[in-house]
């Protein structure tokens, strides 16, 4: 028998295929994109600290780079619900696509707005800029709860539910895996100047993987799902009257739930603070260790990448090897023990949280130096890829089985994350600014030009990751 004829085998393939394309993808954008947009703006308006007009509106650079990753954070609050609505009434697999045919637009936007940016047109760089958050909005909303959603009710329909912690922490093994050689080769690119090769690779490997999910991904069974055709046919009543109902019955469930609500807050809680390291450490590393790392792609630069890229992997792969062993001992993990998993990895996560924070505020300390931070960095990379795939299953668990709303309720809970992450956005308004040196699209630096990069992007640049 051909492995993929096993439906269980190729549910894991679809899986880990996935997962090992957008850890790739990811990589080739995530530690490089806020910057790029920046400094596309800095470099378009002369690199001079002077208003840009646009729409009649006159902004400085900071603050319409600030707009566009604010502009992206709304969005994403407003459509979590809509998406993971419509992943329930007209299917997981339209979702997956979906998300993946805005990854490959936001991809292009990003394309746009580095051209702009070279071509020194503020305008576009600020019309593309902000197209592209808004892109990346409905690709992540699309993707939420969606993929894992169809994973849950894959397995549970072959009797497999119980696999789910198993299989997720594979795959955040092989996300972790490619996502070390995608970011790598992405800060390289960005760091070359070339960083529209990324861009356009991301957008590749994205057609690649919709394809291949098209082809071998099979639509849950036992739900009555809507043919996306029909939202807009002569059946287009009957089409909306499902999916309001979809939403209603999946905030019913989660509303009637404290469990969902507490688990869903700790998740929220802790992710948003992800987000804030995740996208501040590239930029705060270029500007504050220029003598350690300088300006281009240097030793130090693949040190610091590698280090916290297989710790990150080495996270994945020890939770990975932990429940392997729990397994054959106590059998699947319980939701009790999952509670237990998550809160001790939630204990030892805030320590790495708290001491980079307190790093990315007290930038002027003398205690701060470049081998302090890459330890912290990499334990902290090294917790949080432990931390993923134990508070993914924890979720699905308190969800009532067989649940068609299953994407809707996870997608509630993911809307209290882009909440707390818009506190974090309006938190940060108002801030002295500590002003640094800011390099061109060349990589010229400006002396004249100062901007607060550590108020920027602490702020504005939590946007979100798979």
């Amino acid at each position: 028998m051909n492995f993929l004829d096993d439906k269980l085998s190729r549910t894991v393939a679809v899986y880990l295929g996935y997962f090992a394309a957008i850890g790739l993808i990811t990589g080739l954008y995530a530690y490089n994109y806020g910057a790029v947009i920046f400094e596309s703006i800095v470099y378009a308006n002369g690199g001079i600290d002077a208003p840009v007009s646009f729409w009649f509106v006159s902004l400085m650079p900071l603050a319409w780079a600030a707009f566009a990753f604010s502009t992206g954070i709304f969005f994403q609050a407003l459509l979590e619900v809509p998406t993971g609505v419509f992943a329930d009434s007209l299917g997981r697999k339209f979702a997956t696509i979906t998300n993946l045919f805005f990854r490959i637009l936001f991809c292009l936007a990003l394309l746009l707005t580095w051209w702009f940016g070279k071509y020194k047109h503020a305008q576009g760089v600020i019309f593309w800029a902000v197209t592209a958050n808004i892109f990346y909005a409905f690709h992540y909303t699309f993707f939420t709860g969606s993929f894992t959603s169809w994973l849950k009710d894959t397995l549970d329909e072959i009797d497999c539910g119980s696999r789910l912690t198993e299989i997720l922490a594979r795959g955040f093994v092989w996300y972790r895996g490619t996502l070390l050689l995608g970011s790598v080769l992405g800060i390289y690119l960005w760091l070359s100047d070339v960083v529209y090769v990324a861009y356009g690779l991301a957008a590749l490997l994205c057609l690649l993987t919709a394809i291949f999910c098209h082809s071998l991904m099979e639509e849950n069974r036992g739900y009555q799902f809507v043919s996306p055709s029909k939202l807009f046919g002569k059946a287009r009543r009957q089409v909306w009257k499902e999916i309001i109902r979809v939403w209603l019955v999946g905030s019913r469930i989660l509303i009637r739930s404290p469990v969902l609500w507490v688990v869903f807050a700790a998740a929220a809680a802790g992710t948003s603070l992800i987000y804030l390291v995740n996208y501040v450490w590239p930029v705060f590393t270029r500007y504050h260790f220029v003598s350690e790392v300088g300006r281009g792609f240097s030793n130090e630069w693949i040190i610091l990448l590698l280090g916290i890229s297989v710790a990150g992997f080495l996270g994945s792969k020890l939770f990975s090897w932990w429940n392997r062993r729990y397994e054959q001992t106590h059998g699947a993990a319980s939701v009790k023990a999952l509670v237990v998993i998550n809160t001790v990895v939630s204990v030892i996560f805030s320590l790495p949280i708290f001491l980079l924070v307190c790093l990315f505020l007290a930038s002027d300390s003398t205690l701060l130096s470049l081998p302090l931070f890459t330890a912290l960095l990499s334990f902290y990379f090294l917790v949080e890829g432990a931390k993923q795939a134990p508070s993914w299953s924890l979720q699905h668990a308190v969800i009532p089985p067989k649940t068609q709303e299953r994407s809707t309720i996870l997608s509630l809970g993911s809307m209290m994350k882009q909440l707390i992450i818009v506190v974090l956005v309006f938190f940060g308004v108002g801030k002295q600014p500590h002003h640094l040196a800011v390099p061109s699209s060349s990589g010229a630096i400006n002396d004249d030009y100062h901007a607060d990069i550590l108020f920027y992007f602490p702020s504005v640049v939590s946007i979100g990751r798979e």
